[in-house]
């Protein structure tokens, strides 16, 4: 019997021998709707899907604030990095939130491309601008969380109205979390 790797969500995929995709009961009827992705595969094997790909919203935050509180432990001088990191985050959440179902499901990885384009404009604007003085290691900070929201891109294209209005909250109690921190609590600035 060939040995399988456990992933985080969506079954095992065999380490060796033909590849297929597993699902759990409730997920078969899921994949087999519009839409729904068959990945790549990888050294003949065939993920079941990325981890991110059916996280919900407060797993995102979650995720977002677990980077950002690495950064954190790692620079305790400079808290205001962990308020750009999860700043970067709540920009790409909220960017998420009008982006067309579409565009994303037909070309995911342009969408992000222009995604992060936009959200690298903005940030540098608003450094120059706004949060000042300029430091570059802000902007870097900022878009290292766009990079941790936009791991779950695809699952943005399923989102119904409801989903949509989530990230939307997400992103604005993560900008909240991002603007208290960074001037509220007044750490390594």
């Amino acid at each position: 019997m060939a040995s399988r790797i456990p992933l985080l969500v969506g079954g095992a995929v065999p380490l060796t021998g033909r590849a297929r995709r597993t699902f759990p009961d409730s997920e078969r009827s899921a994949s087999a709707r519009p839409g729904a992705h068959d990945w790549p595969a990888v050294n003949g094997v065939i993920a079941s899907r990325p981890v991110l790909r059916r996280c919900g919203v407060l797993a995102q935050m979650a995720l977002v604030l677990v980077a950002a509180l690495t950064v954190q432990v790692i620079l305790p001088f400079r808290g205001d990095s962990t308020a750009h990191v999860v700043g970067g985050a709540a920009l790409a959440m909220g960017i998420g939130v009008v982006l067309p179902s579409r565009w994303i499901r037909e070309s995911t990885g342009l969408t992000e491309a222009l995604t992060f384009a936009a959200i690298t404009i903005v940030a540098w604007a608003a450094e120059s601008t706004i949060i000042g003085p300029f430091d570059l290691l802000d902007i870097a900070f900022g878009l290292a969380g766009s990079f941790v929201a936009l791991a779950a891109l695809p699952s943005w294209a399923d989102l119904d109205r409801t989903g949509r209005v989530r990230l939307g909250v997400g992103a604005l109690t993560l900008m909240s979390v991002a603007i208290t921190w960074r001037y509220g609590l007044r750490i390594g600035h």
